[in-house]
């Protein structure tokens, strides 16, 4: 049974089957170098991302990522090297030609970062559905079967949006929001896409939906996806290739699963592939029990210090209610 099928048979969304125009490329950067303010970022790196599967990129923060993304999306020229999408070198095409192979129904990008997402494409006067309507008019030249309003309530379904459908975007948590974002950037069902860090700053409810959603499409679809990531959860929950990259250089990949088999803390990954990550690039859900664990252990040393004063109170209370009784000047009762 080919994907598509196996999509549809799940109750998976049909919204842009018929926007499919090409099947699912393979990507590979062959010996990129590139330098950046007169260093070296990339050092005759060289990866494959497989046609129709996910691959996740990690590596510390400023070991590329983001610009080997944008080596990938026409944004920024490489040093040297090619870029290929299917075997077309990317860099060698014209400007237009470039443009178009990088148009939004061939490659759908979702860029994540910190917790002020960039939602350029959400219209924040239109409600959740509104957005949704407007971005299939615009991308369905034939909407098929059903028409807007049942693609739109396959997407709506299919990104786990349909409670929030009448809401206007400013009044979504930054989960919600980065899940109407990423409904938005896959509309088209494109057939290679770039998820640039999508689980920065959400706690575990919405990391594990924005997980389901991205398996969920991908499994539909089956196109290419490349995702970049600083989170241990999210590289193990979509990833099926991964690629460590340090020092300009994809140092270890490989099926995901193995590769981060016992690696569940920040130390297992640094000691595994010797790529840092920071604090600050730790799985959010991990920062916020951190923090809740901060928060409990806080009030409970208050909670034993208001049961110390209570203890030191009632014991002083007790001492002299015991010395006025015993006082033999006491008035008789």
């Amino acid at each position: 049974m080919d994907r598509q099928h196996e999509g549809s048979e799940r109750g998976g969304s049909s919204h842009a089957s018929s926007s499919r125009s090409s099947p699912p490329p393979s990507v590979e950067f062959e010996e990129i170098s590139t330098g950046f303010n007169g260093a070296s970022v990339f050092s005759g790196l060289s990866l494959t991302a497989p046609a129709g599967r996910i691959t996740v990129l990690m590596g510390q923060s400023g070991s590329g990522k983001t610009l080997l993304v944008q080596h990938l999306l026409g944004e920024a020229e490489p040093d040297g090297g090619r870029v290929r999408i299917d075997g077309e070198s990317l860099w060698d095409l014209s400007p237009d030609e470039r443009k178009r192979m990088c148009a939004e129904d061939r490659i759908g990008v979702f860029r994540g970062g910190g917790s002020r997402i960039p939602e350029s494409e959400i219209v924040p006067t239109e409600t959740v559905r509104g957005n949704i309507d407007n971005q299939l008019r615009e991308r369905q030249a034939d909407p098929g079967v059903g028409g807007v309003q049942q693609n739109a309530d396959d997407c709506l379904r299919e990104f786990d949006l349909t409670e929030l459908a009448d809401r206007s975007p400013d009044d979504l948590e930054s989960g919600e929001r980065r899940r109407l974002a990423l409904a938005l950037a896959l509309l088209s069902d494109p057939p290679l896409v770039v998820i640039d860090d999508p689980g920065a700053a959400m706690d575990v409810n919405h990391l594990q939906s924005l997980i389901r959603t991205i398996t969920g499409w991908q499994r539909r679809t089956g196109a290419t996806l490349i995702v970049t990531t600083h989170s241990i959860e999210v590289a193990r929950g979509v990833g099926q290739h991964l690629a460590v990259l340090r020092d300009g250089r994809i140092v270890a990949s490989g099926d995901a699963g193995e590769m981060l088999s016992e690696v569940d803390e920040l130390e297992d990954f640094e000691q595994r592939f010797g790529s840092t990550l920071s604090v600050r690039e730790a799985d959010p859900e991990r920062l916020r029990l951190a923090r809740l664990r901060a928060s409990i252990n806080e009030r409970m040393w208050l909670w034993l210090l208001v049961a110390v004063l209570i203890v030191i109170g009632g014991a002083t209370v007790a001492v002299l209610a015991t010395g006025i009784l015993d006082n033999p000047l006491a008035p008789a009762q």
